[in-house]
């Protein structure tokens, strides 16, 4: 994505002629990806849920709903992502909360749960994005993105310790597959909304 310092954080979007207001706290789209990630929940309810939890205006259109949800996901969720920082396999925003907390902590002095409804997403990101190497969630991530090498004579006891270390932080969702089902939702609302218009 493309911010300035000098350009104010988006709170609005832009959508079918009309501007609406949006919550787009960090804490609002972790909670909006677990739900996405759900599979106990239908297309419908992941859609509408979302709706509720990052739009002011209320509306009880499901087509229009997911078509503002889809809108948000690509210019405010996910607009950029082929400029990630890291490998999309190495973290996840909901398994690693713990060390993200303590990463936030220690670098910036920011209490996470305190700016829970006050950090903007993208605020959130960018600071993830820099997090420095000495601390745990970086660590993790070089740990899970370390390459094992070939065996030889001389390293089997390393490929061992490192073998182990990367099964302790293994990842069951990667960020990449928690977004992947997040698009995978609003496409099968959008052809489910799609045939209904045509019965």
């Amino acid at each position: 994505m493309t911010q300035r310092l000098c350009d104010p954080l988006p709170y609005t979007v832009e959508f079918e002629g009309k501007t609406l207001e949006i919550n787009p706290y960090f804490d609002n789209v972790l909670d909006v990806l677990s739900i996405f990630d759900d599979a106990s929940r239908t297309e419908e309810e992941k859609v509408m849920y979302a709706y509720a939890v990052l739009v002011k205006r209320k509306s009880g259109d499901m087509a229009y709903q997911g078509r503002v949800i889809q809108h948000i996901a690509e210019t405010i969720l996910f607009p950029d992502k082929q400029e990630k920082k890291h490998n999309e396999r190495s973290f996840d925003f909901i398994q690693d909360t713990p060390y993200i907390y303590a990463a936030y902590r220690q670098a910036y002095g920011i209490d996470l749960f305190a700016e829970q409804g006050r950090l903007h997403w993208w605020a959130f990101l960018f600071l993830f994005q820099g997090l420095p190497k000495n601390t745990r969630m970086m660590e993790i991530i070089k740990i899970r993105t370390e390459p094992m090498p070939k065996a030889t004579k001389h390293n089997a006891e390393y490929r061992k310790s490192l073998a182990k270390a990367k099964l302790s932080v293994a990842l069951e969702v990667p960020q990449e597959e928690r977004e992947k089902n997040a698009h995978k939702a609003l496409e099968s609302f959008a052809q489910m909304i799609a045939k209904m218009a045509q019965q």
